[in-house]
């Protein structure tokens, strides 16, 4: 993925805050260009279509996800000895970052492949 800079990072910022609450179904390019405050023809110059900048999503998730799983052996031990929530802190797949940009993108973009999760292919893939 390219990095996000300039008004391609606004579109795709906007995107992704939009997508997260209001369903992907919901939100459109014209809409994107208005909180955007540009011209909706822009965008295209930036992505190719609406789709192109889930898929954007998607990758970005994949290329700053952070796994913070500990070995099998030290799982099993803490099974036995922690707290639900430590456990749930320590099994799952977690993002990590100092970026707070970075950390509010990997935030909404989990929210839009946990909405998608039945009704996109990529989104399973995940």
């Amino acid at each position: 993925m390219d990095e996000l800079s300039g008004t391609k990072a606004l579109i795709f910022d906007k995107f992704v805050e939009m997508t997260s609450t209001l369903g992907y179904e919901n939100v459109s390019i014209r809409d994107i260009g208005k909180q955007v405050g540009i011209n909706s023809a822009s965008i295209y110059y930036h992505y190719e279509n609406k789709g192109t900048i889930l898929e954007c999503a998607y990758e970005y998730y994949s290329e700053h996800e952070f796994d913070n799983r500990l070995p099998i052996e030290e799982m099993f031990a803490l099974v036995e000895t922690a707290s639900p929530e430590a456990i749930v802190t320590k099994f799952f797949t977690t993002f990590e970052s100092e970026d707070k940009l970075k950390y509010a993108r990997m935030v909404l973009i989990t929210k839009i492949v946990y909405m998608r999760l039945f009704q996109d292919p990529l989104a399973i893939k995940i």
